[in-house]
């Protein structure tokens, strides 16, 4: 009726109140989702715009800071991964043939790559052919070595193998770390089976919660050598889906997970998780004492500010 809508009338009738008070509340819902909406979306185009930058460029030497999700290689459809060798440094000449070894501690690779879709397809807008001195995952960011001509390759990874070359990550691993002892535990090489020595060095930065936030000095270069050394003595890096969590690590050399231990770590979920691998490669010294950094990625700076205002008591079960 007419009266409903004039003058106070409409007040007075509860069946009209309730409807205007639930058009009001749909309009501050659909305003609000709007803007949360468009929080996302403005997320999201923050995150699809992060690129690789080149933070280092003297000589023969580039230092690329990786971010998350972007590979170090993209192998197009003729091109083919270079055999694994047994771990020793190529020569200039091996590094420019097909059948140059790529241990573990050899890693300069060269890989035909489509551009814009990976580390080093970025990196030959700058310098024609890369060769990649160091690998990280690609759940994994901060700072790739990459060298511009074999001569340089080959004397730097000669660097790498006696550590001439500082390297130190960030990471936060499971469980609460009381001592700092090196970890020294020869790792088998996963494809040919060789056994490499290999040696990782740690320092405690801070206890949060159930989680110890750690910085990692590798005194030697083996594939996924602090995943496997980490989960090995019981402290597997936040994100590990592939390595055994295990209590000792005499007779583990990082053995991968099956499918119900791989299972049992998803459940082991810390809040806020960026759904990615906790390792940061932070700071690299060069030989002639020039420092270079990477800072910690937003995610992970986001996760721990996250994780030390939380309450943990709520997390008893992981405690």
């Amino acid at each position: 009726p007419k009266e409903e809508y004039m003058g106070d009338s409409a007040l007075n009738n509860p069946a009209s109140c309730r409807d205007m008070a639930l058009r009001c509340y749909q309009r501050t819902l659909a305003s609000t989702c709007g803007h949360i909406r468009l929080c996302m979306v403005r997320r999201l185009s923050q995150v699809s715009s992060m690129r690789p930058r080149i933070v280092y460029d003297s000589g023969s030497l580039i230092i690329v800071d990786k971010p998350p999700s972007w590979p170090i290689f993209t192998r197009s459809s003729t091109a083919k991964p270079l055999p694994r060798g047994s771990g020793t440094t190529p020569s200039p000449e091996q590094a420019n043939t097909k059948d140059a070894p790529s241990g573990p501690e050899s890693l300069t690779n060269r890989i035909e790559l489509p551009p814009k879709e990976s580390v080093m397809g970025f990196v030959k807008r700058h310098c024609p052919s890369p060769l990649a001195l160091n690998v990280l995952d690609p759940l994994e960011s901060g700072l790739v070595m990459i060298a511009k001509d074999p001569e340089f390759a080959a004397m730097f990874s000669r660097y790498l193998n006696v550590n001439k070359v500082k390297r130190e990550y960030l990471g936060l691993v499971h469980k609460r770390i009381s001592r700092q002892d090196p970890i020294k535990m020869p790792l088998r090489d996963l494809k040919t089976k060789a056994k490499h020595d290999a040696e990782t060095r740690f320092t405690i930065l801070e206890h949060i919660g159930p989680l110890t936030y750690i910085s990692i000095q590798p005194r030697t270069m083996v594939h996924h050598q602090i995943r496997r050394h980490l989960a090995a003595i019981g402290h597997p890096l936040v994100g590990e889906n592939m390595y055994k969590h295990t209590t000792t690590f005499a007779q583990t050399e990082g053995q991968k997970m099956t499918e119900a231990e791989l299972s049992t770590a998803k459940s082991m979920q810390i809040p806020f998780m960026p759904h990615r691998l906790w390792l940061h490669l932070h700071k690299v010294t060069l030989p002639d004492g020039r420092v270079v950094e990477s800072p910690l990625s937003y995610q992970l700076q986001w996760h721990l500010g996250k994780l030390r205002s939380w309450n943990w008591l709520t997390y008893r079960d992981i405690l």
